[in-house]
Parts: structure tokens; C-alpha cells; sequence
């Protein structure tokens, strides 16, 4: 439904009358729109969600108004192949090498291992990969008002089990790519 000349996605997207450029200033933490103050957010790990609960489930629950944005990607069979395959050596070497040095496998490092074998073995079965980027935005209308509810996104996404990244000096390229249709999607 996003077309060239959609309204609904020129008012998102924060674009001129004349949709020729966007109006954003990028701060380290948050970006300034005319009327509003933006940040973004990205989920990093849904992996320590309890099953119980839906993905997203807390944080779409909590007071805080927020967008969301997420982007499927389904990769191609040979292709999802070399990911997972390379996924899973990189963490194998990177481990032979922080153990050769005296450092010990951490249970985070192991469970993080543990997924991407799975992965790969689903894959090489003949599963499809998906990749997927979760992008939480929330906006206010003064600095202390985002980190208010900044907080507040970031303390519901930890009680729902969701790890965030804050984007510090991201935001702009966050923010793109959080867009419909944005880079790399």
C-alpha cells in the first residue's frame, strides 16, 4: 500500500510538503523532527522470551506510545545454507581463540551456540531462514519526555524478556531502515 505519492507514508516519514527532503536532525541519542523528538530502539535477542508470552506481548501492552516496525526477509536455500553455516564457524573459532588466550565459555555463549548449530541443522534439512529486525520508535514532544518513556519502553521489554539496543549515533540509519521498504529490506 505505500506508493509514491501516499500521503500516510510522506507524514511518517516526516518529508516536506513538496516531499523532496526529510527534516531530521541526529542527535547521539535521539533524532529531531519539526514538532517532535525521535528515538529508536532495536530488539536484539527474542530468545529469552518465555514461551508463555507472545513475542512482543509486554511491551506493546505498556502505557508508552510507540511504533513498531518489523521486516521479514526470507533467504534463499543455498544462500540461508553459507549464513548459518558461517554463523556457526565464526562462534566456534571466536571461542578457540578466547579460550586459547585463557578465557572461559560464558553460559550466554554457549546458549548462543547452542541456537545457531540448531539453525544450521534445521537448515541443512531444508527449512527456511528468515531474517528479522524489530524496531521500536518512540516519540515526544521534549527531551525529558523521551527518556521518560524511554525508560519505561526499556524497562517493559526487560520485564517481557526482550533485549533492546539503544542505537547511540545509529539513530538516522535506524530510522531509515525501520521505514517501509527501507535499506537492505
Amino acid at each position: 500500500g505505500w506508493k509514491k505519492g501516499s500521503e500516510l507514508a510522506r507524514r511518517v516519514i516526516g518529508l516536506n510538503d513538496d516531499a523532496t527532503s526529510l527534516r531530521l536532525l541526529e542527535r547521539f541519542s535521539y533524532l529531531r523532527a519539526p514538532e517532535q523528538l525521535l528515538r529508536v530502539y532495536r530488539v536484539r535477542d527474542f530468545n529469552s522470551v518465555p514461551a508463555e508470552r507472545g513475542l512482543l506481548d509486554q511491551v506493546l501492552k505498556s502505557s508508552t506510545p510507540l511504533d513498531l516496525a518489523l521486516h521479514v526477509d526470507v533467504v534463499s536455500g543455498a544462500r540461508a545454507q553459507r549464513l548459518s553455516a558461517r554463523a556457526v564457524h565464526q562462534v566456534s573459532s571466536d571461542d578457540a581463540t578466547a579460550r586459547a588466550v585463557g578465557f572461559r565459555r560464558t553460559a550466554r555463549s554457549l546458549r548462543n551456540y547452542d541456537r545457531l548449530a540448531q539453525r544450521e541443522a534445521l537448515v541443512a534439512s531444508g527449512r527456511a531462514l528468515l531474517r528479522m529486525a524489530v524496531f521500536l520508535m518512540v516519540r515526544a514532544s521534549s527531551l525529558d519526555e523521551l527518556q521518560k518513556r524511554g525508560d519505561e519502553l526499556w524497562r517493559h521489554a526487560h520485564d517481557a524478556g526482550l533485549r533492546l539496543e539503544r542505537g547511540f549515533g545509529r539513530q538516522a540509519r535506524w530510522y531509515r531502515a525501520q521505514l517501509p521498504g527501507g535499506p537492505g529490506w
